[in-house]
């Protein structure tokens, strides 16, 4: 599909614009950087461009027309992986992102290398990251000089997704599956 038929869809439909939700981007999982750095290769070759969410609220509310196709990214959580790992997957594209803070661990700190500096880091899966941030412990999230580069360094937008998260975190222990009984 190329650009003109793509643009030429979003406007007939409407502000039909995808906003597609990642989570963790990092070595050991199933969205490994290189997997993140497909898609976005994907998504590039289909002719969208990265928009941010105040422009997606501009087109959505007729304040805007875009003639160009559009997409939004965001991820979920603010975890220390966006920064280091999916940021520069971002910026190596020329691509904006949409992140969402739990304020309740936002920490202050210096910002950390992130892969494109050199930076390099396990970190845990989001269960683990939970358990240690209930306990104090919010290394795994992005501190607020990173919450800051992101936006005012790249342009990009940050949002509070919520404070603590905890409503759905405060055990792991399965109750049941969704949609049953």
């Amino acid at each position: 599909m190329n650009k003109k038929v793509l643009s030429l869809t979003q406007s007939l439909l409407g502000a039909s614009i995808p906003v597609l939700c990642y989570h963790q981007v990092r070595p050991d999982s199933g969205m490994t950087p290189e997997k993140f750095g497909s898609h976005l290769d994907l998504i590039r070759k289909m002719g969208f461009e990265t928009i941010s969410l105040a422009r997606l609220h501009d087109v959505v509310t007729g304040k805007e027309k875009l003639s160009f196709p559009a997409i939004v990214i965001t991820f979920d959580d603010c975890t220390l992986d966006n920064w280091v790992y999916a940021v520069p997957e971002l910026l190596r594209r020329n691509m904006t992102g949409v992140f969402f803070a739990i304020t309740d661990f936002l920490r202050p700190g210096p910002a950390r290398p992130r892969a494109d500096q050199g930076g390099r880091m396990t970190v845990p899966r989001f269960g683990d990251i939970m358990d240690q941030a209930l306990r104090g412990n919010c290394r795994w999230f992005m501190n607020h000089d990173e919450i800051r580069a992101v936006v005012h360094d790249l342009g990009m937008e940050v949002y509070a997704h919520s404070a603590a998260h905890q409503a759905c975190f405060t055990s792991r222990k399965p109750y049941g599956v969704l949609g049953e009984g």
